[in-house]
């Protein structure tokens, strides 16, 4: 017994045993390759990948190896996502999720898709798998994902899981938005909140909200012409907001073919660069929210004409269970879906995504990726519909751009959310437009680009009611305009910047309001002399995020439902409405009350640091027992929801988790070739206790790059270990 209890101890408490890189690369399978031509991959201290391939099909087989070598448990749970198999491999925690993706049936779509694609892609897509089924059949020791989570190695990839992942990362993000206005409508206080309040996100972890950990769900990226840079050379820079966890939904890797020849941020399942750059041009990219989708009120319509099926979801540690899906010429009843029973909806609403139209996203980015041009850069995106996102662009010979990449229905212009009826919602997808071609700004006279989610200036065609407010792009822009010509080495500057507008206002009036009331408390020096940036030692920082959160609990708890409250507190309109409040009826407020309670809640901790924390966690650091050795690091962590360094948080006078926001950085400047620039919170390697599971952190915090050049001479010099596969 005494044996069994020590067992268990040292099991639950053991760190991981340490495996340094060469043992990780000497794990690689590079023995009887089904190559055509010999091929090379180089690698840095890092893991980061330099595939040197002299066929493309062989570039695409190794690009498949090289995924599967860093990141195949998280590849394989990609997978079960977008099959709706998650409960296969947690349990009854997935079976909601498990509903929600079998009733948007990504695979199905993705069928309909691969019998489109053109020649090239599909052999590129069927050699891609061909390296992920090589490695999996060939490695003699799989991840721990798969024993934790009952994954199987005899399931092989097809062309059409790497499809059906495609669309689930396409997701439409306005869908967190509806589904939280479903849900709430009805409830205290939302007629009265819902319009003031647009980027209304539901905080409580739902299967809609998960999906935002797959798609490019923020971001900012800004390009600088050449009169704007101290070299004379265009640069291109930008850094990804997601959902924030171990393994980073982001890989870094460099790849050379006879048709390819680019670096930059790839995603595991995706078979190409999505963010990156080659020897002509450079593309970074942010979410543009856009509305893709329709929601119709089909009660009218007949219900024979509707598809029903049954699927069974097998569910880990219980019972299986069935789940019936209706179907109607529009898409999907989403209203069946359990998410969405108990809420004040009594019609059935049908969903339709022009994800479920045909368009090939595989091509476009393909296309992109050896684009030599402007032109060839806009017309690589003529076949592609979801998810929308704006491009921004920089190329060798000093042109930048932003590019809008989506198929939008025709609409007109409206702040909320709307359903349509069947015909308003047919005639609007009728005239449904690509962007690429209509919306496009390239070589403004500022010399400047800068994208951060917000609405554009140039748009005749309307294309979201929920974009994010230009808080961000103004101080990004105001930022870039401070100097006349900026130095790549300089732009962290920006990148890292944690001021919020917003904050100046609201500090002014609370201080004012407070003055006027011959009110006095310790904190209040704090707020006057903060600089409003959210940076780790700010005690100004903490003083404005607890104030926020008791003037909102003064203001709206007893007018708003208790979910509803718990949606604004994590809301980025919330400074702003809260500022409109203290204008207009400072009397109706007791702000006594407010600084006696600011006054407890600042006593619990030292800086915003302490308050704020950035706890980068494995999804197993959930389970009990067990969870603690899935915690790699818990930082102070600066940014607020509105800075240019986001990290999105709910207002609270508790410790808070950054749960999204910038996780990754990049910077291409076409001073030349090799100066491309990353960061990335986590690290290139999947496999616990890997030297670099989690070691481009430290690179972050120490405001440090991982280089990777283009030039083979160059990667050959700064890669120290080198693959020859034959």
């Amino acid at each position: 017994m005494i044996l069994v209890v020590g067992f268990l101890v040292y099991a639950i408490w053991a760190p991981w045993p340490k495996i340094t890189i060469r043992e990780r690369l000497s794990a690689f399978p590079v023995d009887h390759l089904p190559l055509a031509l010999p091929a090379t991959i180089y690698w840095n201290e890092h893991q980061i990948p330099f595939i040197e391939a002299k066929t493309d099909d062989d570039a695409a087989f190794l690009l498949g190896m090289v995924q599967a070598h860093l990141r195949l448990g998280q590849m394989e749970m990609i997978r079960r996502i977008a099959y709706g198999r998650l409960s296969e491999s947690i349990g009854p925690w997935g079976v909601e999720f498990d509903y929600v993706i079998r009733a948007l049936d990504f695979p199905k779509h993705a069928s309909d898709m691969e019998a489109l694609l053109p020649q090239e892609t599909k052999i590129w897509l069927i050699k891609y798998v061909e390296g992920i089924n090589h490695y999996v059949e060939n490695v003699k020791k799989l991840p721990k994902e798969f024993s934790y989570f009952a994954l199987n190695r005899d399931e092989a990839w097809t062309v059409r899981d790497i499809l059906a992942i495609s669309r689930l990362m396409s997701s439409d993000f306005n869908w967190i938005s509806v589904v939280t206005y479903l849900r709430l409508e009805g409830k205290k206080g939302f007629t009265d909140y819902w319009k003031d309040f647009q980027g209304f996100k539901d905080t409580v972890e739902s299967p809609i909200s998960m999906l935002q950990n797959f798609t490019k769900s923020g971001s900012n990226s800004f390009a600088l012409s050449p009169k704007r840079t101290t070299q004379g050379r265009a640069i291109l820079a930008g850094d990804p907001h997601l959902g924030i966890s171990l393994p980073n939904l982001w890989m870094i890797i460099g790849m050379k073919s006879p048709s390819y020849h680019v670096v930059g941020l790839t995603i595991p399942c995706v078979p190409l660069v999505v963010i990156g750059r080659n020897n002509d041009i450079a593309w970074g990219g942010t979410n543009m929210h856009a509305w893709s989708t329709n929601l119709v009120n089909v009660s009218n319509e007949d219900s024979l004409t509707w598809t029903h099926r049954k699927e069974k979801l097998k569910v880990r540690f219980w019972k299986d269970q069935e789940v019936t899906l209706r179907e109607t010429r529009w898409g999907p009843i989403v209203t069946d879906i359990p998410l969405l029973k108990n809420t004040s909806i009594n019609h059935p609403l049908a969903l339709k995504w022009m994800g479920f139209e045909m368009s090939d996203e595989m091509t476009a980015l393909l296309h992109v990726n050896k684009a030599r041009s402007w032109q060839e850069f806009q017309r690589a995106f003529d076949t592609y519909s979801v998810v929308g996102i704006f491009y921004t662009y920089a190329d060798r010979q000093g042109n930048i751009g932003l590019l809008p990449a989506a198929k939008i229905p025709k609409r007109q212009d409206h702040d909320h959310l709307v359903i349509d009826s069947g015909e308003t919602s047919k005639q609007s997808w009728q005239d449904a437009r690509r962007l690429n071609r209509l919306l496009s700004i390239q070589n403004p006279n500022d010399g400047l680009i800068v994208s951060s989610n917000n609405r554009p200036s140039k748009s005749h065609w309307y294309t979201s009611p929920y974009f994010a407010e230009p808080i961000r792009h103004d101080r990004i822009r105001d930022l870039l305009l401070e100097k006349k010509k900026w130095a790549r080495s300089d732009l962290i500057s920006v990148q890292k910047d944690t001021y919020e507008k917003d904050a100046v206002v609201f500090s002014e009036i609370i201080l004012s309001k407070i003055k006027s009331r011959n009110l006095v408390s310790s904190w209040t020096s704090e707020l006057k002399k903060w600089d409003k940036q959210f940076e780790v030692n700010s005690k100004g920082a903490l003083v404005f995020s607890l104030l926020v959160y008791r003037l909102a609990l003064e203001i709206y708890k007893d007018k708003v439902d208790e979910k509803i409250l718990e949606v604004m507190l994590a809301s980025p309109d919330l400074v702003d409405h809260l500022t409109t409040v203290l204008e207009t009826h400072a009397q109706q407020i007791n702000f006594q009350a407010i600084i006696l309670d600011v006054e407890r809640d600042f006593k619990k901790f030292k800086n915003f640091g302490d308050y704020h924390r950035l706890r980068l966690t494995h999804p197993l650091s959930e389970v009990p027992l067990f969870g603690h050795r899935f915690i790699f690091s818990n930082l102070p962590w600066p940014g607020a929801l509105q800075t240019p360094m986001k990290a999105k948080y709910a207002f609270s006078n508790r410790r808070r988790k950054v749960v999204f926001g910038a996780q990754s950085r990049y910077i291409f400047d076409f001073v030349g070739s090799d100066e491309n620039y990353f960061m990335m919170l986590g690290g290139q390697d999947g496999w616990f206790g890997s030297d670099n599971f989690d070691d481009l952190t430290s690179l972050w915090v120490k405001d440090d790059w991982a280089k990777v050049p283009l030039h083979l001479n160059k990667v050959e010099e700064m890669f120290p270990y080198k693959m020859e596969l034959h």
